[in-house]
């Protein structure tokens, strides 16, 4: 008979996004790293609400409707912004109309990888070696976060 493991939420979204990483630095394989770090990173969030602090998803909403605003446009609901930072996450695990996506599949999978190991930081204060190596990758690779 087959042994049961019990895991918490945390857990399972550590090891997800573990393996989300791993996937993204070591083999490129950003289609599995997107759907890996979305269930992390919406496991993290949760955590994170339930003990009543806000998951970066919802920062980073925040912070895009006050940009649309200081560029002259309208507010941007939050759920709507939410909705927009988490379409190439959902478009891989659901179906929808059945045509075609197209996205920036290593730019998508480097937010969702993000924004997970963000929510894991401030639910632990701790990161994992995957996590580091992450980090340190992100920081010699990419200078997009960078003033001019």
């Amino acid at each position: 008979m087959p042994q049961l493991d019990t895991l918490t939420k945390l857990q399972l979204a550590q090891v997800q996004l573990d393996r989300a990483i791993r996937l993204y630095l070591d083999e490129s394989d950003f289609v599995c790293a997107i759907t890996l770090a979305g269930a992390a990173e919406e496991l993290l969030g949760k955590l994170l609400a339930s003990s009543n602090s806000q998951p970066i998803v919802e920062n980073y909403a925040v912070a895009i409707s006050k940009f649309n605003v200081a560029l002259g446009g309208a507010p941007i609901e939050k759920k709507d912004a939410i909705s927009e930072l988490n379409a190439a996450r959902d478009s891989l695990k659901h179906f929808g109309d059945g045509s075609p996506v197209s996205f920036d599949l290593a730019e998508e999978a480097y937010e969702l990888i993000d924004r997970a190991t963000s929510n894991f930081l401030l639910l632990t204060k701790s990161e994992t070696p995957n996590m580091a190596r992450f980090r340190v990758a992100r920081g010699a690779s990419n200078n997009r976060w960078r003033g001019p």
